[in-house]
């Protein structure tokens, strides 16, 4: 059985009847691509009253935590230039939200972020350097409590900024988050949980032991790479419908085509497979053996062959390469997670996938692509959707909850990829698509 439990998106603009304005919680999910901000009546029975997301506007300064660390340790301002950027973007969402729903910044009582390990090292103004280099060791795995206003969030005096632990310089906070929200207490079942986004963070628990790692997915898998990617806004394509004659588009907002979301590129990949436009390899196929149709949206431009979506955005195999370089990393990493706790032939209780990017796919479409591996056996498949900001909103009505962890997360079993000579392997093999079955 597959399903899809996505977290629930309230428009901002909502009504505050029956809520005091003076008791209210905010939980942030600080990402590589996005921010997410949700807003919450803290009182008997808290409710979410509005959420936001936007950009991150260090994705000026770098599609991803890599190359945002770099700039960073080039000098100091460079390093406070990305903590500015990521302040600006969240004082914008408290901002829009005080205009929406007219409460003041003294009505926030209460404020949760969860973040990867780089950008939680940025947002306080810490060269994260060391998360990029051996031995890999972070300034700290749990930021201590931090006034707002002091950090510079336009908050009031005295609010404590609280982030939950992260387990190492690569498995964050918004792992640990998604958990908390996940699940009731520490749980028993075996279950493989992944965040898919720049920077695919890894848990799996078998026969009572667990054990993390992360895959270097790169921005590919967000479209954020591709020549025509695009964040999944107004004019991104999120769907296609390529089998019938003239194809299908599903364009975010309904308008004219202006890139690809990562939803969309997955989405197409899948309809790539299943049309034969494209090999095992991911290399397009020639046109005479398609249906005209789509053989003649296939062109040579520039060096490539690419597949034409309208006259203006296509899809080119260097993009087709980039998602084969993230979906071989993220799938060779949960081989290796795999082979380490000796599941063999074993049948997962469930696969979780978190990640606002998988929220709108069919579970089915994860393995036909390979960001999972086909062959793991699960009895269900779960999406999450934004599962760290989920987690945040728990933290948020109910901090203590982190105490009932505490002996979990610690006998946690990491696994470091850079060097490993079996996920170097399995990386290549799982840069194949998968047969179809």
């Amino acid at each position: 059985m597959e399903k899809n439990l996505r977290g629930s998106s309230p428009s901002p603009g909502l009504s505050f009847q029956g809520t005091k304005k003076e008791n209210l919680g905010l939980a942030i999910d600080l990402g590589s691509t996005s921010l997410a901000l949700s807003l919450w009546d803290l009182g008997p029975g808290g409710k979410e009253l509005a959420q936001l997301s936007r950009p991150n506007p260090q994705l000026a300064r770098g599609l991803d935590v890599i190359s945002r660390i770099h700039y960073a340790h080039k000098s100091k301002t460079n390093l406070k230039d990305l903590q500015a950027l990521a302040l600006e973007g969240i004082n914008g969402l408290i901002w829009d939200l005080e205009k929406d729903l007219g409460f003041s910044k003294e009505a926030i009582k209460g404020l949760v972020l969860v973040a990867n390990p780089t950008l939680l090292h940025l947002l306080l103004g810490l060269d994260p350097i060391g998360l990029a280099q051996a031995p890999y060791k972070p300034n700290f795995l749990q930021a201590p409590p931090l006034e707002a206003m002091s950090l510079g969030l336009d908050l009031s005096p005295g609010l404590l900024l609280l982030s939950p632990p992260a387990l190492s310089a690569y498995v964050g906070a918004d792992l640990v988050a998604g958990l908390v929200g996940l699940f009731p207490g520490p749980p028993e079942e075996n279950f493989l949980y992944l965040d898919l986004g720049t920077n695919v963070e890894i848990l799996l628990q078998w026969e009572g032991k667990t054990y993390a790692s992360s895959a270097p997915a790169g921005p590919a898998l967000e479209a954020m790479s591709l020549t025509w990617g695009m964040r999944a806004g107004e004019g991104a394509l999120i769907g296609a419908h390529l089998a019938q004659d003239p194809i299908f588009l599903e364009v975010l907002g309904g308008g004219a085509l202006q890139g690809i979301a990562g939803s969309g590129l997955i989405k197409l990949v899948g309809d790539f497979l299943d049309l034969g436009l494209i090999d095992a390899t991911g290399a397009f196929q020639e046109g005479a053996s398609l249906p005209g149709h789509l053989a003649q949206r296939l062109v040579d431009l520039e060096g490539q062959r690419v597949f034409y979506l309208d006259r203006k955005v296509y899809l080119g195999q260097k993009d087709l390469r980039a998602f084969q370089l993230a979906k071989g990393a993220i799938s060779g990493a949960i081989r290796v997670l795999l082979q380490e706790a000796q599941v063999g032939g074993g049948i997962l209780d469930r696969i979780y996938v978190a990640g606002a990017l998988a929220q709108n796919l069919d579970p089915a479409l994860l393995k036909k692509v390979g960001l999972v591996p086909q062959d793991l056996g699960a009895r269900d498949l779960v999406l999450l959707g934004n599962a760290a900001l989920r987690g945040a909103q728990s933290l948020l009505l109910d901090w203590g909850a982190l105490d009932t962890w505490a002996s979990y997360l610690e006998k946690i079993r990491l696994l470091e990829l850079s060097g490993n000579q079996a996920f170097e392997a399995a990386f290549l093999e799982e840069m194949v698509f998968p047969s179809p079955k």
